[in-house]
């Protein structure tokens, strides 16, 4: 990698902890993608992948029910493809504050219109809260949708909490640093739901999830800063990087010295 990019070093690093890279070195990574999410704890700029939790749920699974509840509303034709579905849900999909308001919103929430490219309007009322309530419950909007032993969020953030073993200190460290990146990230109300619902089971002050900047770009945001703040980076992360010099020295048997 060093020669053929001709770059000054090299780091191997976890997205985990190049997502919590801008920020404090100890926390909890949701790390939100098409297919799965997953809770990757860090410690002190390490991350503890024996205690990381993933679950099946994700973007795709949001895509996959809103089409489910717009295709037994008949609002939606059979054909629209997952692109369109998509571009819908980017768009229009929030989450509900609680699972309760959730299932009110047919009363509730406001109903918009989605024009599809051949101008038949589609209309979206409840189902636009509804479909990212997998993301919480993946059994609440039908058999299918997600795999049978997926868990939604804040089940994955506690279960990845216990496996750590941390004491006291430790764990306000990482519940006081939750921090959620990824595509998904980005829907309206998922940061104010997941503070919510960790609260109920944790206690209120002990919780606070973080949606930093950039959060949809993930970990390639962390990669940016930490290769262009390469001199600022704590002692323990800049050490795991390999320098040109140091490759020049050693070959590429240093790699297998550096990496673990």
């Amino acid at each position: 990698f060093i020669d053929s990019f001709n770059v000054g070093g090299v780091a191997f690093i976890s997205q985990a902890v190049l997502a919590l890279a801008p920020s404090k070195q100890t926390g909890l990574v949701v790390l939100m993608g098409l297919n799965k999410c997953s809770v990757g704890p860090v410690i002190d700029g390490f991350a503890a992948h024996d205690a990381t939790v993933a679950t099946r749920v994700g973007g795709v699974t949001v895509t996959r029910a809103l089409r489910h509840l717009l295709g037994a509303s008949r609002a939606l034709p059979d054909d629209v493809p997952d692109t369109i579905l998509d571009d819908m849900k980017r768009r229009h999909c929030v989450v509900a504050p609680s699972m309760e308001a959730a299932v009110d919103s047919e009363r509730r929430i406001t109903s918009v219109t989605y024009e599809l490219p051949d101008g038949f309007a589609v209309p979206i009322g409840a189902e636009r809260v509804l479909a990212a309530e997998v993301l919480f419950a993946p059994a609440v909007c039908g058999a299918g949708l997600a795999p049978a032993d997926a868990v939604g969020l804040p089940d994955a953030v506690l279960r990845a909490l216990e496996r750590t073993g941390a004491d006291d200190e430790l764990e306000a460290a990482l519940l006081g640093n939750v921090v959620i990146v990824g595509g998904p990230s980005l829907t309206p109300g998922l940061k104010a739901r997941l503070q919510s619902e960790l609260e109920s089971r944790v206690g209120v002050g002990v919780v606070n999830v973080v949606a930093p900047r950039g959060r949809g770009h993930g970990s390639w945001a962390g990669r940016t800063f930490t290769a262009a703040r390469f001199e600022e980076l704590p002692p323990r992360l800049k050490a795991r990087f390999i320098l040109r010099d140091e490759y020049n020295e050693l070959g590429p048997s240093v790699v297998h010295r550096r990496c673990w």
